[in-house]
């Protein structure tokens, strides 16, 4: 299994690899890459693949779980920070912290791990961390370099709210997608992930910034991201075995799973795109990939 996912990951770290090589003879502008995947490619994927997945309310369920998991923590995460960091420092740790890679990170080990219909589940968890990530992510981002009401306009402004919403339109009145946007997607989806994964080697700073100097960040984004979240996650499991009960095995694994994952990448294309210092985002975003990646497969085990 060990092997299988070392196969299954080697594409995207070769992709990292190429992008953390390539600004050493050629100038790339990361900020375009940025505005083709927030306001292009992103509302295309998310559309589609929410669409063409058959939603029953149980599996909203899941939508919902992921995106209390998040809000859940950024909020416990509020508190303990608040008198002890500045704002923009606590926003940063907040938002890293509370958008797991559900996405292109997830998606391909669940695979890998759990098969087909775990994938499919996964995509719903995804969905709802989307969610959270393109409004309150966003915002909490913005919030570093504009004032709430500018911040707000922006999180608006944001296409892939809109895609997600009009997608599980289409998936719960079981509209069928034409084959050639299906085709079209998975052409999206593919440079998606190529640009996507490039842009974490394109943004990993040169030199490596000194952990010391930035220990606010990195032990507040440790805490929160491996220990406030995996409790959250734990709580709300256990709510739902006691309450609810919306929620499979299979469900319940892969929500406790999402809270071990690293940091988001729409964390750095936000900041990206917002002209924020990005080199500490950059390296907790590898170093909790990394992380991750050593991690999940013996929670999964």
């Amino acid at each position: 299994m060990t092997l299988d996912l070392l196969l299954k990951t080697a594409p995207i770290w070769t992709l990292v690899l190429v992008g953390a090589v390539l600004p050493r003879s050629f100038a790339i502008d990361r900020k375009s890459i940025s505005l083709l995947l927030i306001y292009f490619l992103i509302p295309v994927v998310s559309f589609v693949g929410v669409a063409k997945v058959r939603v029953v309310p149980s599996d909203i369920g899941l939508v919902g779980f992921s995106f209390m998991l998040c809000l859940g923590t950024a909020l416990l995460l509020r508190w303990p920070f608040g008198g002890f960091v500045d704002t923009r420092t606590r926003n940063l740790v907040i938002t890293i912290s509370s958008v797991p890679n559900a996405g292109f990170f997830g998606l391909p080990i669940v695979m890998v791990l759990f098969g087909e219909e775990a994938f499919m589940k996964m995509v719903l968890i995804a969905t709802g961390v989307g969610i959270f990530s393109n409004s309150i992510g966003f915002y909490l981002v913005a919030r570093q370099v504009m004032s709430v009401r500018s911040a707000a306009s922006r999180v608006l402004r944001v296409p892939s709210i809109y895609a997600v919403a009009l997608g599980i339109l289409f998936s719960m009145n079981a509209i069928t997608l034409h084959p050639a946007v299906l085709e079209f997607q998975q052409l999206c989806k593919a440079t998606y992930t190529v640009l996507a994964m490039l842009l974490i080697g394109l943004a990993v700073p040169r030199p490596f910034p000194s952990m010391r100097t930035h220990l606010k960040v990195v032990g507040g984004t440790v805490f929160g991201k491996y220990l406030v979240m995996p409790a959250v996650a734990l709580v709300l499991i256990a709510l739902d075995h006691t309450t609810f009960n919306v929620l499979t095995h299979t469900s319940r694994t892969l929500v406790l799973l999402t809270a071990f994952m690293p940091p988001g990448l729409n964390t750095l294309t936000f900041a990206l795109l917002l002209d924020i210092e990005t080199d500490i985002i950059a390296a907790l975003v590898t170093g909790g990939a990394i992380a991750s990646f050593v991690l999940i497969p013996f929670l999964a085990l």
